[in-house]
């Protein structure tokens, strides 16, 4: 018989948090075990440190998530000022004595937070509460969630279920949008529920096309517990409304709300939890508490949602979704099973594990009745699971798969020196990302502070203007250090942005972070169409230079890190930070790497055919490891993999696709690579460039070709139609 797990039995009392508008900012209301009451509190932030510290925990889509700590002690200093601000005075005195008692009856305590009167504080990411005091986040403990507490009318009422749980799944991924590699995102569900798949417990089933009629269909057709969607989503300001793209019939984008969704949802009562894995599903409108994607499902009548608020990336999504549907197989309640989710991804000290949001409107968190099952062994695969990783994101530096390269052992050793300027440059999908973090680890036991920067993160306008990024510049590293933002004080003199930028640096920053300090700025080339970025790069090679005369500047390492050649970021090498340090050029995997890797997976591939991989790829990094985990977990056979290579879904399609999409929206790069696959060049060299950095071609003596046979026959067949 299957276990009964501990968590399953526990009950909660509520503490219920409603806040309200206020003469003096806002007024927190408590009813609790241990009474009531109501106090008063000013607005916890400014709409700037909001946005610094979400704009903090986006940075980079976590590449760098093993850089934790700096993150962790901001979502501290985040979480502790909205903390104190709310729970003061009597509500804190409830909250300590609510705690006690159900400490006392060996029960949970579930915050319950209430913010329909005050839509426009839902955007505040609660999940980061922080007790300073217990020195805690609530949120992270089973015995006491955090749920956003919606009341409607029919409460839900728990729906016994003989297993498998049954997760429907839609995956979209509409032409006209940014591709979605959506073969890759079905496998790693898969692949993260697998035990809990082959014990019988879950049953995953995904929809054929990502509309609104398949989906009514599908409903129609059997019994389903979990509507769990991959996709883009949004915010319409207009309309004030939360939406998920879909698909037309025509595979173009089909944006519905929230709303529109919950309607043929509620005709479906086994469906009790939705699970959106897309940007701003937990967003609401400013005005209306019950616009939004997850909102606008319990209006409809799901009893639960689960939403992020902003966005979050793979890795971190599948952990938190494995976690989440194990504690539900398990019988949890539904916002215990979202703090195990959280814990985790804390565990690996991932700090995304606030991004997810719990909206609920079933008053004891119990969705399910799981009925116990016979069957509770596993059904062993050919290759056990926890030995192999998907190959997807930065690869930590532990891992059995990480392959080092001449790069590594110069970026690690040059970083242990003072005041340094390291250039990493190499196509995308080459490593760069898992190479930062090794250097980044290296700085730190060396007793350097590391201060990240992702360029992708700045937005299109301010990357228009550069009295506004050399601003948020500052800002964000003042953010990163735990400094305080002086930016408007500094930026009141009537001095140039490098200049004042300059200041702001070695008077405050380096200053303030008491010893050495390593500046990594990721994807840089996301400044190649700014009007400023001479004055930018030219102010960084001032730095660089700076060391000689001013001591203060030797704390001062650089790490740049781009995809495109730096001649191209600034053209006057005299005034170029990319020629001068260490520049490190990433290299693909030779054939004896390709032949080490394979023995790590268990070599599931030959001598022979490890050999061919090596030539068919050239030793590209990200597809060398896509080749051999499929193999490996028995996805494809190794004569599948090489004979469905180029085919639009054969195990590199996703990959192939997303390059195609991108290609044939830009009519001067098809004509490069049709130039590359037939005359061996290419004659435009900006355009060569821009091949490159996409990591499409590589040059050979004078000759320009394909990158390596796979692209070459992928894109012979299809830019010649």
């Amino acid at each position: 018989m299957a276990s009964v797990s501990y968590m399953a039995s526990v009950s909660y009392i509520d503490f219920d948090l409603r806040i309200s508008r206020a003469a003096g900012g806002y007024q927190a209301h408590v009813s609790s075990p241990a009474g009531q009451t109501a106090v008063e509190f000013p607005a916890p932030f400014e709409e700037l440190e909001v946005e610094n510290f979400r704009l903090r925990l986006g940075r980079p889509r976590r590449r760098l998530r093993r850089i934790a700590p700096p993150e962790t002690e901001a979502a501290r200093g985040f979480g502790g000022r909205l903390f104190d601000a709310v729970f003061r005075g009597e509500v804190r005195a409830l909250y300590r004595a609510s705690r006690e008692l159900a400490r006392d009856r060996d029960l949970g305590l579930r915050i319950r937070l209430a913010l329909t009167e005050v839509p426009e504080l839902a955007d505040l990411p609660w999940e980061y509460l922080y007790d300073r005091d217990r020195q805690r986040f609530p949120a992270l403990s089973v015995k006491t969630p955090l749920v956003r507490w919606l009341d409607l009318p029919e409460p839900a009422t728990p729906l016994t279920v003989k297993p498998p749980l049954r997760v429907l799944v839609l995956l979209s991924s509409p032409r006209d949008f940014e591709p979605l590699e959506v073969e890759d995102e079905w496998q790693k569900l898969r692949e993260a529920l697998g035990e809990m798949i082959s014990s019988g417990a879950i049953e995953l089933l995904r929809l054929p096309e990502a509309n609104l009629a398949t989906l009514q269909r599908e409903l129609r057709r059997r019994e389903h517990h979990v509507f769990h969607f991959i996709g883009h989503g949004g915010f319409d300001d207009d309309a004030e409304d939360g939406l998920l793209i879909l698909e037309d019939g025509e595979g173009a984008g089909h944006p519905i709300s929230g709303q529109h969704l919950g309607t043929l949802l509620h005709d479906h009562p086994s469906l009790r939890l939705a699970v959106l894995n897309a940007c701003e599903g937990a967003r609401a409108s400013a005005v209306d508490p019950f616009t939004g994607t997850a909102q606008g499902l319990l209006r409809e009548g799901l009893p639960a949602a689960v939403a992020m608020q902003m966005a979050v990336t793979d890795e971190s999504a599948f952990a938190f979704a494995d976690e989440l549907y194990r504690a539900l197989a398990d019988g949890y309640p539904v916002d215990a099973c979202v703090s195990e989710a959280r814990k985790a991804l804390d565990i690996e000290e991932n700090i995304e594990w606030g991004i997810p949001v719990l909206y609920m409107r079933a008053p004891d968190g119990r969705l399910f009745e799981i009925e116990p099952s016979a069957k509770s062994s596993i059904t062993p695969g050919a290759v056990p699971a926890p030995r192999l990783e998907s190959p997807t994101g930065t690869v930590p530096p532990e891992s059995p798969f990480y392959v080092e390269r001449p790069g590594d052992h110069i970026a690690t050793e040059v970083i242990g020196h003072q005041g340094v300027t390291i250039t990493i440059k190499a196509p995308r999908q080459m490593g760069k990302s898992s190479l930062l973090v090794r250097t980044a680890e290296v700085a730190r036991r060396a007793g350097k502070r590391v201060a990240f920067l992702d360029f992708q993160l700045f937005e299109r306008a301010v990357l228009g203007d550069a009295g506004s990024f050399f601003r948020q510049f500052a800002a964000l590293l003042s953010d990163e250090l735990d400094l305080a933002d002086r930016v408007d004080e500094y930026w009141s003199k009537p001095l140039g942005n490098s200049q004042i930028c300059t200041r702001y640096v070695s008077r405050h920053l380096l200053k303030g972070a008491g010893g050495p300090l390593v500046l990594v700025l990721d994807e840089v080339e996301s400044l190649f169409q700014s009007d400023f970025r001479t004055d930018f790069f030219s102010m960084l090679r001032a730095w660089h230079n700076l060391r000689s005369t001013k001591p203060l500047w030797r704390d001062l390492d650089l790490v740049l890190v781009t995809s495109t050649e730096p001649y191209q970021l600034i053209e006057d090498l005299n005034i170029s930070p990319f020629n001068v340090g260490e520049t490190i050029e990433l290299e693909d995997f030779t054939a004896e790497q390709v032949a080490d890797l394979n023995r790590r997976h268990n070599s599931p591939l030959s001598p022979g055919e490890s050999a061919r991989l090596s030539d068919f790829v050239h030793g590209h990094p990200y597809l060398v490891r896509q080749a051999l985990y499929r193999v490996a977990i028995g996805q494809v056979t190794p004569d599948e993999l090489f004979r469905q290579a180029s085919e639009d879904d054969g195990p590199f399609g996703s990959h192939l696709r997303h390059h195609l999409f991108r290609l044939e929206r830009k009519p001067e790069l098809v004509r490069g690579m049709k130039q590359a696959i037939h005359q061996q060049s290419c004659a435009n060299e900006e355009v060569y460039f821009r091949l490159h950095a996409a990591g499409l071609v590589r040059r050979e003596g004078g000759r320009v070709l394909p990158r390596c046979p796979l692209y070459a026959e992928f894109f012979s067949e299809r830019l010649d139609d």
